[in-house]
Order: C-alpha cells, then sequence, then structure tokens
C-alpha cells in the first residue's frame, strides 16, 4: 500500500511540474500570487524532455512571441544558482541546459544576437552571463560534490556545443569577457577530480580555444601559451594520453574482430553499404 502511494506521490509532482511549464508555454506566468514559487519549482525534479519537445513543436512566431517568458524562466533559473539546497542548484542548471537546447535548436542555423534575446533578454544578457559564470566557476573550483561539478559541465559542453560552428555560437562571446580558464586549470591540477572530470574539462578548453581564434585575440589561447604550472600541464598530458589510448584500444579491437559466418558478412556488406568513404580513409590516417 505504502509502496502505491508512493508511486501516486511520484506521479502527481511530474503532473505538477508539467502543468507548470504547460503555463510557462501559453505565455502565463505562473509565479503571480505565489511568493514562494519559485523555490518551490527548483524542488522538483526537471523534465527537460517536455521542455525541448515544446520547443521543437513551437514555429519561430510562436517562439518570439515566448521571449518574455523564456527570459525569466532563465532569469529564475540562474537565481535559484544561489540556493544553499543542492537540488535547487542541480534543477536550476537542468533547467538552463533544457532552454539552451531547445532554442538553439529552434533557430534553424540563424545564429545572430536573436538567440541572445529570445534566450536571455539583450537589455540584461551581460549582467545575467556575467553573474552565472561566476557561479558555474564558483561550483567547479569549491569544495561541491563530484555530482555538481559533472553537471556543470555539462551545461557548459551544451552552452559552446550549441551550434555545428562554434565560432557561430555568440553566447560564447560571454565565456570570452568571463573566463572559466582558472576553473578548468584547478580541475587538472588536482588529481581526484582531474580523474573524474578531466575528459570534460580538456574537451571544454579544445572548444574554446578555437572560438574565432584567426578572427580575434582568443583570451583562452593566450592564457594556455602561458600556463607554467607544471603539475596542470602534466595533468593536461595524461588526460590526453588517456582518451588516445582508450581511442586506440577501440579501433584496434574493431580491427582484430574474428570474422562470423555468412549472416555475420552480409550484415557488415549491407552496413558498409552506408558508411561513407571518408570513413575507410579516417583509419588509414590513423593507422
Amino acid at each position: 500500500m505504502m509502496g502505491k502511494n508512493h508511486g501516486c506521490s511520484k506521479k502527481s509532482l511530474k503532473e505538477k511540474v508539467v502543468q507548470i511549464y504547460e503555463a510557462f508555454f501559453r505565455g502565463e506566468d505562473p509565479s503571480c500570487g505565489n511568493p514562494n514559487f519559485w523555490d518551490e519549482l527548483f524542488l522538483l525534479r526537471v523534465n527537460v524532455d517536455f521542455i525541448e519537445e515544446e520547443f521543437e513543436r513551437m514555429n519561430s512566431e510562436e517562439l518570439i512571441r515566448l521571449k518574455d517568458p523564456v527570459n525569466n524562466l532563465f532569469y529564475h533559473s540562474v537565481c535559484a544558482l544561489k540556493a544553499d539546497h543542492q537540488i535547487r542548484i542541480v534543477n536550476a542548471l537542468q533547467t538552463l541546459c533544457a532552454l539552451v537546447r531547445g532554442v538553439y535548436k529552434k533557430t534553424h542555423g540563424d545564429f545572430g544576437f536573436d538567440v541572445i534575446n529570445l534566450l536571455v533578454g539583450f537589455d540584461v544578457a551581460e549582467s545575467q552571463m556575467q553573474v552565472l559564470i561566476e557561479y558555474l566557476t564558483k561550483f567547479l573550483t569549491g569544495g561541491y560534490p563530484a555530482s555538481l561539478k559533472s553537471v556543470v559541465l555539462k551545461f557548459l559542453l551544451i552552452l559552446v556545443t550549441a551550434t555545428e560552428n562554434v565560432s557561430q555560437n555568440t553566447l560564447l562571446e560571454y565565456l570570452m569577457m568571463n573566463s572559466v580558464f582558472e576553473a578548468i586549470i584547478q580541475l587538472l591540477t588536482d588529481p581526484q577530480t582531474r580523474l573524474i572530470h578531466g575528459y570534460d574539462a580538456i574537451l571544454l578548453l579544445t572548444i574554446l580555444v578555437n572560438y574565432r581564434k584567426y578572427e580575434t585575440a582568443n583570451p583562452y589561447i593566450v592564457k594556455l601559451s602561458i600556463v607554467d604550472n607544471e603539475v596542470a600541464l602534466n595533468g593536461y598530458g595524461q588526460v590526453v594520453s588517456v582518451a588516445l589510448s582508450e581511442f586506440n584500444r577501440k579501433f584496434s579491437q574493431e580491427e582484430e574482430e574474428p570474422q562470423g559466418g555468412f549472416l555475420t558478412t552480409l550484415t557488415s556488406m549491407v552496413g558498409n553499404m552506408f558508411v561513407a568513404e571518408e570513413n575507410g580513409m579516417e583509419k588509414k590516417s590513423l593507422r
């Protein structure tokens, strides 16, 4: 009986958060008349799929009409990062992940400053992004759980990979003005955080150093070129070495897999029909 009630409780919580999202996407402000609304919202489990699906369903005109509600949700998600409650912080970060992915997917290749306006709002973008990045840096460098640091890195990776061409991602301008370089280096310096977060940290740094690197002075390139912390540099090398070794191991395993019978051969032949020639060229190049 207790298990049944617990299941009903979880279902009602999910329905409650979906109802709140639906109000947002109708252009309403569900916080009206409830001073505790935002504290209560970020205690509810985030339904990321629902948020992204709602963005996917709307057309461009509907997205433009939802600018104010989206800006409002973004603003309060950033505000929730100052909470003492880790659940609120994680839920706020996951909400930000869903908003960034949802808005960028809906722009269909238009990576102009309209995205910033739709997501954050032109008038407050600079101050909002500064506050956001300050919180992210604090979580990465402070004595916070590894799980929270992982969510922060996930959000930053979503932010920097929102466009296929990194140099067209105008949100990265705020990461140029408010650097997370020192936080990344600190993750690589500490053996424990390097083991858990090293790969994501290196991936993030690699993308950041490629932002408009031929057009302007990229601060991440400059800072990386003058790093004199031997521990951090050794950590950087270890992460790259481990990643490359794992890649080579998987490649060798794939090459050495024994051939199967007729069905395996036929499956392989059919599969190869749909694999671009570049894949074969890439293997030869790697070898």
